[in-house]
């Protein structure tokens, strides 16, 4: 796993890149544009996991079960 954003460089703590927003897949390459990351924490915020998740599988090209691991990964580090 890459220990930096490979989009900006931040350090990486999570699975979100915490200064550009950029969601990272579980090899650590970005998976989509920070425009795109942001609209899965946005559905998180709203309460709308289901989207959230519908979102990411959307932009890493993941399975339901690889992309609700991820999506309930980022809750929680977002503490939402």
């Amino acid at each position: 796993m890459l220990t930096h954003c490979p989009n900006c460089g931040a350090p990486r703590t999570s699975e979100v890149c915490g200064f550009c927003n950029v969601i990272l897949e579980p090899g650590g390459k970005p998976a989509a544009a920070s425009k795109s990351a942001s609209a899965v924490v946005a559905a998180l915020r709203a309460g709308n996991k289901i989207e959230a998740i519908r979102l990411y599988r959307e932009q890493t090209g993941l399975g339901l079960r690889e992309s609700k691991d991820a999506v309930d990964k980022l809750e929680r580090e977002l503490g939402l």
